[in-house]
């Protein structure tokens, strides 16, 4: 006679049907005399994540169902990070993003990951499309002219795969990308708590004196001028687009908190500093109570590792998620371009030389790309991005396009998955040269009994 399986009960009876809709879970938990906070500790902490990430409810009211006064609560209890080292915080975070995975309507899962954005309770992919290529006036033709129907078709594309991250800044294109950003979104009807959108400010929005800079007034005028381009009541970041010698940090964080609090922005952070100012400003933030950075949108590719010396560091002691911008070092790494940066005529690198590397890594650099690339049978630019996705410190790497073909080359970055090897290889190939005090740092450690440490 066939054995009987034994039903276990309590919070094991929920972990064992992961299927299920938000309310069916907590009528399970109560009939089963059992608490969420059971079921963290007992199931798969990504199964945990399943039962919430199908929920057909908001998450600020599956949090509440679960007995929590808000979204930002829930996830604070789920992640335990309160009350721990950074680097515990960082290890569990790193468990947690490992497990969850999102799935699509046909049941198959997606190899798009989400991570959260710094120290909140918001999920973004780990590829983030860039909206520069967007419009194309002035200035920013060298970097892309695409139209409506291009930025749509793009965007669409970059959801089906698994995005939910759009950038933008109310300086590319004169306001057109963000115009053109959401235009799109209205058309191709995507709920708006499944994106998330951030765009910037600081840089020159008209002629006048104060259309420019980070003060207050020109933050607030800034951030009405961006929504009703984008045609939303709210951007998920805003994000301050580098430094302004002429206004003091404290002003701008107050005025970034009001941004928050007024409802017009979810969470804030930063482009473009230097070290010192981000932690002077997060400090700030910190001891006054105000909204601080959570995001840092930093330059940051295999041929340009600077960030690794002071802003990585900071951002991973403090929760701060980085994003990377120019990740293909404005197509030097797409494969197109010899070691002399020599390449097609029509490419974006021929008539804006931008960002800057070093010559003397660069040849290193390409010619370890090229032995991966072969030796995985991708592109090099899908190499160069499933590099960085191997950096603990980066949560979304912001991507732009001005082809389809060369955006899903780029989405394809995350199902190539390097070995050990190849990684270690890449990294010898583009090492940053020692610097003071990196330098002193590793010496002291290196010598000290308690065991060697790394800036990074």
């Amino acid at each position: 006679m066939k054995k009987r399986a034994v039903r276990p009960v309590g919070s094991a009876a929920v972990a064992h049907e992961p299927r299920m809709s938000t309310q069916t879970l907590q009528r399970r938990l109560t009939r089963e005399r059992a608490t969420f906070q059971q079921l963290i500790a007992e199931a798969p902490r990504e199964l945990a994540r399943h039962y919430i990430r199908h929920s057909s409810l908001e998450l600020n009211e599956t949090a509440y169902l679960l007995g929590y006064e808000d979204a930002n609560s829930f996830f604070r209890a789920c992640h335990q990070w309160e009350g721990t080292s950074p680097g515990e915080w960082r290890a569990q975070q790193a468990r947690l993003s490992k497990a969850l995975k999102l799935r699509t309507r046909n049941g198959k899962e997606d190899s798009m990951r989400y991570q959260p954005l710094g120290r909140t309770g918001l999920y973004v992919s780990e590829l983030c499309l860039g909206a520069m290529t967007f419009g194309g006036n002035g200035f920013w033709a060298a970097i892309g002219k695409l139209g409506s129907k291009e930025a749509e078709s793009l965007i669409g594309a970059a959801f089906d795969a698994g995005v939910n991250f759009i950038d933008t800044a109310d300086v590319y294109s004169d306001g057109d990308s963000e115009q053109l950003v959401g235009a799109a979104l209205a058309a191709l009807g995507r709920p708006r708590e499944q994106v998330v959108v951030a765009t910037k400010v600081r840089g020159r929005v008209g002629p006048g004196v104060n259309q420019v800079g980070l003060s207050r007034a020109h933050i607030l005028a800034s951030i009405d001028g961006s929504l009703k381009r984008l045609g939303l009541d709210h951007v998920d970041l805003y994000q301050i687009h580098g430094f302004d010698p002429a206004t003091a940090i404290e002003e701008t964080v107050r005025a970034l908190d009001d941004v928050v609090r007024s409802g017009k922005a979810r969470y804030v952070g930063f482009s473009n500093l230097p070290a010192w100012q981000a932690s002077k400003a997060i400090t700030f933030a910190q001891e006054n109570g105000l909204a601080r950075f959570q995001s840092a949108q930093v330059y940051y590719s295999i041929a340009g590792r600077d960030i690794e010396r002071e802003i990585a560091p900071l951002c991973q002691a403090e929760g701060v998620a980085i994003l990377p911008w120019s990740p293909l070092a404005g197509g030097l790494l797409s494969g197109k371009f010899d070691p002399e940066k020599k390449g097609p005529a029509d490419a974006r690198r021929a008539s804006f030389d931008f960002p800057p590397v070093s010559m003397e890594r660069l040849p290193r650099v390409l010619g370890a790309l090229r032995n991966v690339s072969e030796a995985m049978d991708v592109s090099l630019a899908r190499i160069a991005l499933a590099w960085q996705l191997t950096k603990p410190f980066v949560t979304s790497i912001i991507i732009g396009a001005k082809r389809m073909e060369q955006l899903l080359d780029n989405l394809a970055a995350v199902d190539a998955k390097l070995a050990p090897e190849h990684v270690k290889l890449l990294d010898e190939a583009s090492a940053l040269p020692a610097e003071y005090p990196g330098w002193m740092v590793d010496l002291q450690n290196s010598r000290d009994p308690r065991g060697q440490g790394k800036m990074l």
